[in-house]
């Protein structure tokens, strides 16, 4: 699990490299592609059973994830980290657990407690905290205000990717969802991808930039999930919950480190005041949880 969110943490800080030197689409084709290949590759050694899907609707619900989560993810995420810092996306990033929440609140009709519309206002001040106070930062020569706002409509997009997981009627091994969901995602990206072979100078991108780019579809769109996967079997979904803190530390550290960002004191207030959103989101489970010891990824 530790090894994972440190995985999906470094996703901004390689991205932020790779969209200076290669289109986005052909960025997120790539990224998708290469993961799907993996995938396929691992189920074929795990021999693991196809998924049989009686019901239309989960054909609709799959079809929304690979439009609204990997297509639409992939270009406010990429396009938004033209505009804004790695460190501003990764603690934007991390309210996506809340954006669950609401998802599950409107259409699984989970109740709306008060532990939770705390936890949400804690957040949106987080991000608030960042976009106020850091928005006057016009160090990547456009304002960040729009970099940070493609950032939240990023964290929308994977909201709708996981809760809409929940509304298939027949459950999916993740390993295999993965792989449908990264095939739709190359044929959404491929056309779009070809345009840009014919428009850019690939010869020209350093060869580091290549590395990054098999990195973020082998490394943590493919790996990522397995490693997932593997620490959902040994430990619960509560305490699970709690690695996924580790994904905007990790991602700030990383940014600073390899990007050289600066690290500002209202990044340190917008990150508090998001970590304190997600420990009552994990006080939470812990509560509704206390006799779970392990929990297998489906």
């Amino acid at each position: 699990m530790t090894a994972a969110m440190i995985l999906v943490g470094s996703l901004f800080v390689a991205s932020k490299v790779i969209v200076q030197h290669v289109p986005v689409f052909t960025a997120s084709f790539l990224r998708q592609f290469l993961a799907f290949v993996v995938l396929v590759g691992l189920l074929w050694y795990q021999k693991t059973p196809r998924p049989v899907m009686t019901q239309k609707r989960d054909y609709v619900i799959l079809l929304t994830q690979s439009i609204v989560g990997t297509f639409l993810f992939s270009l406010f995420m990429l396009y938004g980290l033209k505009y804004t810092n790695s460190i501003d996306a990764n603690i934007i990033t991390s309210t996506t657990p809340l954006t669950m929440m609401l998802i599950a609140v409107f259409l699984l009709g989970e109740s709306f407690t008060k532990r939770r519309g705390l936890a949400l206002a804690l957040a949106l001040l987080g991000t608030l905290s960042i976009n106020v106070l850091g928005g006057h930062d016009d160090t990547q020569g456009n304002h960040v205000w729009l970099g940070n706002g493609l950032i939240v409509l990023a964290v929308i997009a994977e909201g709708v990717f996981f809760g809409f997981g929940k509304l298939l009627s027949t459950p999916i091994a993740s390993t295999w969802l993965s792989c449908i969901l990264t095939a739709l995602g190359s044929a959404w990206f491929f056309p779009f991808a070809l345009y840009d072979l014919a428009q850019t100078d690939f010869i020209t991108v350093p060869w580091f930039v290549w590395l990054l780019v098999v990195y973020t579809g082998v490394g943590v769109t493919a790996l990522g999930v397995v490693l997932m996967n593997m620490g959902m079997t040994k430990v619960s979904v509560s305490s699970a919950s709690i690695f996924t803190a580790l994904m905007p530390v990790s991602g700030v550290a990383l940014s600073v480190l390899f990007l050289h960002e600066t690290f500002y004191w209202y990044h340190a207030l917008g990150m508090v005041l998001v970590l304190a959103a997600m420990g009552l989101m994990m006080f939470e489970k812990f509560t509704q949880e206390p006799n779970a010891s392990s929990v297998h990824a489906s």
